[in-house]
Formats: structure tokens, C-alpha cells, sequence
């Protein structure tokens, strides 16, 4: 289990949706909203409700166990925390960037 120490409230959103192998754009379609509301939440200016945040959770799970079953077919072996922090190092922080 991959644990992250100093995550913000957006961090947890953005690494859920990286997790899940989905865009910004896919989420929000999945979700019924806007690709601004999803780069709001991530960069902590505003949070979705509840409703919002458990369809989040929902949609996340469902594209993780996707890719999974995925990466089963194709024999990959490697693993889903592995692919977590690739995706994390390719995809800069908005807090990172801003301290820069």
C-alpha cells in the first residue's frame, strides 16, 4: 500500500484519478460536470459536495478494477503503486510548481 504523507484535499483527488488511469476530461464526463470543476477541486479551490465525492470514489474504483483487469490480460506484472508514482513524477504539482 502506497502511503503519501502532507497531501492536500486536492492531492487525494488528483492521485485517486491518476490511480484510476482517467483524465481530467474523463472524470468529469463520468461525473456530469465541468473539466474546471475537476482542476478546482485538485488545485484546492473549491471542494465538491457529498454526493460528488462519493461518485467520485465510485468512478476511481471503477477504473482502477478496469486497469487491473487490463494489465492481467496483457501479463503485465507490474505493479499498481509503481504505476502510481510514474504518473505522479510525469504530472507536475500545481503546489510544486508554485514554490518554484
Amino acid at each position: 500500500m502506497l502511503i503519501l504523507m502532507g497531501l492536500t484535499g486536492g492531492d487525494d483527488f488528483r492521485l485517486q484519478r491518476l490511480a484510476a488511469g482517467l483524465s481530467q476530461r474523463a472524470i468529469a464526463e463520468r461525473l456530469a460536470v465541468s473539466v474546471w470543476s475537476v482542476r478546482d477541486w485538485e488545485n484546492d479551490r473549491r471542494l465538491p459536495n457529498r454526493r460528488t465525492r462519493l461518485a467520485w470514489l465510485a468512478v476511481c474504483r471503477a477504473g482502477r478494477r478496469q486497469l487491473r483487469r487490463r494489465w492481467a490480460r496483457r501479463g503485465d506484472r507490474q505493479g499498481a503503486d509503481d504505476r502510481l508514482v510514474s504518473a505522479l513524477e510525469a504530472t507536475p504539482s500545481p503546489v510544486a510548481t508554485a514554490h518554484a
